[in-house]
């Protein structure tokens, strides 16, 4: 693993280039792969689902939902 020591610009326009160099296909796998991350990211108070008649898409793991609602 190599440490890189860069301002926020530079690390912000190195991902973009490591990024654009990705096939389409490859893109949107790196998406998915993001958003499956995400679902184990803490947040401290995960916000409740309300019933506004909106399409919501529930992501299902281990036969569990990820948003509940209370």
């Amino acid at each position: 693993m190599e440490i890189h020591y860069r301002s926020k610009d530079e690390s912000n326009r190195a991902q973009r280039e490591a990024f654009l160099k990705l096939t389409p296909t490859e893109r949107f796998y790196a998406f998915l792969e993001l958003s499956e991350r995400m679902k184990d990211f803490p947040v401290k108070n995960p916000p409740k689902l309300k019933d506004k008649g909106n399409f919501v898409i529930v992501i299902h793991s281990n036969d569990q939902d990820l948003a509940k609602e209370d």
